[in-house]
């Protein structure tokens, strides 16, 4: 489901809550009738929509067959409705694709992924220069450092899963084009010089 809020503010607010809340019924309705089949449920722009009682309709899903994709710009897009609701969120969903985006919503999700231990090494020196002793020490480091998410290329980004938790990947990806128009070099230029900002959060 994508709304466009700038277009059509008030009508894109109250459509997606408008479907969020059939929604609910048709998962009430595979209940009902166990049905096991599996669906997908995508939600693009989640702060236009998003309030209190989406965190439950998160938690639902998933006993009924249902695979969720949630997307935002920033964190302050759900903050706005409560921090609470975004803390809550965020700990209902697995699979995290992150590209560059605020320093606010970097910093939320490097510490909302936690921290692993890494041993360091320093050396010591003196006036004169190195000594050539050094130590280690174990410290607490981000799994993904935010200077990291915030300074991404453009196309640029990070999957991370709680299934495999201290293991996150780069990736590289890249715009589709749909239409029957040969794509030509300006047209690629212009397309490559946007700046994406999307986190894409998905439940399995």
């Amino acid at each position: 489901m994508y709304l466009n809020e700038f277009k059509y503010s008030d009508f894109a607010r109250s459509l997606g809550k408008l479907v969020v809340a059939e929604y609910k019924l048709f998962l009430s309705q595979k209940a009902e009738r166990d049905d096991q089949t599996e669906a997908l449920l995508v939600m693009d722009e989640l702060g236009v929509y998003v309030d209190e009682s989406f965190e439950a309709l998160l938690n639902r899903t998933a006993s009924f067959s249902v695979k969720t994709i949630v997307a935002m710009q920033v964190i302050a897009d759900v903050n706005k409705v409560s921090e609470e609701l975004t803390k809550q969120i965020l700990g209902n969903l697995t699979n995290f694709v992150i590209l560059r985006t605020d320093d606010d919503t970097a910093n939320e999700l490097s510490k909302f992924i936690g921290t692993e231990k890494q041993v360091k090494q320093t050396s010591r020196s003196n006036e004169e220069g190195n000594t050539g002793e050094s130590s280690n020490n174990v410290v607490d480091e981000f799994v993904i450092n935010p200077n990291k998410i915030k300074r991404l290329p453009n196309l640029h980004g990070y999957y991370y899963s709680h299934n495999r938790p201290g293991e996150p990947s780069k990736f590289v990806t890249t715009f589709v084009k749909t239409g029957k128009e040969k794509p030509t070099k300006e047209n690629e230029r212009k397309i490559h010089k946007k700046k994406p900002e999307r986190i894409v959060l998905s439940k399995k």
